[in-house]
């Protein structure tokens, strides 16, 4: 079988990123017919100036506020600049996220703290019903989950499929998160929507030292 050349691989990676934005077949098609006429260099140019712009694009769709912009690219001091000028601290984008959400994901405990100093929502839930608690969890920030349970983060919201922050832990093999959560008082018994609970969680991802430590509060499988 005669493996696919260099070329085609890369036109098809092409042809999937501008599908996946939203252009035609037609207009696909057009891009790559004008694009096989002309030489690597400007071929290379031309995908370059492309692929900026469709980033611009997706980027701008997302309804991010200055503010979140400043959190997710890690810039403390003008994040906190943009907060003493009266930025709207809870503004939420188009999915429903907050900065501290980005800040939470990002795993920056000092631009987590300067949020919450300056008044954000610690039990904010987005579209998806992700808290920041549960964000930094998914992402395994170990020191942003502590400040956020010291500051008063509710341990047992739910996500919209029934998942708590305890959940994603047992999923995602967290275990000094779990013991985090489980000394906040963590309801390890209560599964999601499908049914399935934290114990189940970890047993389907062969998550041992969790299991045993969910074991020992009194978890059954």
């Amino acid at each position: 079988m005669i493996a696919p050349d260099r070329n085609t691989c890369q036109r098809k990676q092409d042809a999937q990123m501008m599908v996946a934005s939203g252009l035609s077949g037609y207009q696909v098609c057009t891009f790559s017919l004008f694009m096989q006429g002309c030489t690597d260099i400007m071929k290379h140019s031309y995908r370059i100036i492309g692929m900026t712009l469709l980033l611009l694009l997706l980027g701008g769709c997302d309804g991010n506020t200055p503010l979140m912009d400043k959190v997710m690219h890690d810039k403390l001091d003008q994040a906190r600049k943009l907060l003493d000028q009266g930025a709207a601290v809870d503004a939420r984008n188009n999915y429903g996220w907050t900065a501290l959400m980005h800040a939470a994901r990002v795993g920056n405990r000092d631009l987590v703290e300067i949020l919450l100093d300056h008044g954000a929502n610690i039990n904010v839930q987005d579209d998806a019903g992700i808290s920041p608690l549960m964000r930094a969890t998914i992402k395994g920030h170990v020191e942003v989950v502590k400040l956020l349970l010291a500051r008063g983060a509710e341990v047992n919201l739910r996500d919209k499929s029934g998942n708590s922050a305890l959940h994603w832990a047992a999923n995602r093999g967290q275990v000094m998160i779990v013991k985090l959560l489980l000394a906040a008082g963590a309801d390890f018994t209560t599964p999601n929507e499908q049914g399935i609970s934290p114990m189940a969680m970890a047993t389907g991802k062969g998550h041992n030292d969790i299991m045993l430590m969910l074991r020992k509060m009194g978890a059954r499988e």
